[in-house]
């Protein structure tokens, strides 16, 4: 039970933000890649003694590091182990839409910008143990320009795998025979009644809890432009292609990614426009450039979370 209110915490978000300088990819890419490694560095994220001072109140740093994820529009942050997802591969990776659906800023048809993604585990055993779940995620930060050197606000995405705070017991990161694996945008709502009242606490601060926000893509998009009247789907949900995955897995998840070349991982990108209608449309492509592992990627890099509820 501990771990999964501790992955609970990953969907907190509150409101506010702070102001950052803008960053064009090629720093980014190149500040993340600064410090390379292929060491499997067992990182330790959130602990018991974290979680009971934040639900408390009297953890003012646990607080204040997760005040800070959603308040900070920074691409980077002092080096810190991550309270959540702690251990992570990056990617360079290329976003294009080639589908027309109505959609707007970075889901219109014709979209292509460069970014940098980030495929994590949500609790300390990235390793497969028979039985055990492991929670996948996937954070994309996108750089709505077609100039790689342009410094822009950058868009961020997060998707976690389907099954949500439940967890995954699957061998591999990406499938399980038999089995749709794809990532999203909507998890399910956690059962039982710890993780029942620990969402209702996180919905005081931003609701639905479950929930990652679309619209900070259709309202941006290729030349960095805010659109004024955005279209936003209700869902995203990305699903592996056909590139060996379904025979990887088994070990750390780590170095499944790791073992991919540039450009072989490929994932269909689909939409679910409406909440009331359960249809999909492929709209296009993620496609992976070569993984790498870093201290930068797994201590420095942040991720922007944008609240759902915006004041």
């Amino acid at each position: 039970m501990n771990f999964k209110i501790s992955l609970a915490i990953s969907t907190l978000v509150l409101t506010g933000v702070i102001n950052a300088t803008p960053m064009s990819y090629e720093q980014v890419k190149k500040k993340v890649k600064f410090n390379s490694t292929k060491e499997m560095v067992a990182r330790k994220g959130l602990s018991i003694a974290n979680l009971i001072g934040g639900l408390t109140g009297f953890g003012k740093k646990f607080r204040a590091r997760l005040k800070g994820t959603v308040e900070d529009k920074s691409d980077f942050k002092p080096a810190e182990n991550k309270l959540l997802h702690s251990r992570g591969v990056c990617a360079e990776a290329t976003w294009n839409i080639n589908k027309y659906t109505g959609l707007s800023g970075l889901f219109e048809n014709g979209s292509n910008v460069p970014a940098i993604v980030r495929f994590s585990g949500g609790q300390d055993n990235s390793e497969w143990v028979e039985g055990k779940t492991r929670l996948w995620g996937i954070a994309v930060k996108l750089f709505p320009t077609q100039h790689k050197k342009e410094k822009v606000e950058t868009v961020n995405l997060f998707l976690m795998s389907q099954n949500g705070l439940a967890g995954d017991d699957r061998k591999g990161f990406f499938s399980k025979p038999d089995t749709d694996v794809y990532f999203s945008n909507i998890i399910p709502k956690p059962e039982g009644f710890a993780l029942g009242l620990l969402i209702k606490l996180f919905e005081k601060f931003d609701s639905p809890g479950n929930v990652r926000p679309l619209y900070p893509l259709s309202e941006t998009d290729i030349q960095n432009k805010t659109i004024k009247n955005p279209k936003t789907p209700y869902r995203l949900k990305v699903r592996a292609q056909d590139f060996g995955h379904e025979e990887k897995g088994g070990g750390d998840f780590r170095e499944e990614i790791m073992s991919y070349s540039a450009n072989q991982m490929k994932f269909d990108l689909f939409v679910q426009e409406l909440e009331s209608s359960e249809k999909e449309d492929k709209i296009g492509v993620l496609t992976i450039g070569q993984p790498f592992m870093s201290e930068t990627c797994d201590q420095e890099l942040h991720f922007h979370h944008h609240p759902n509820i915006r004041k």
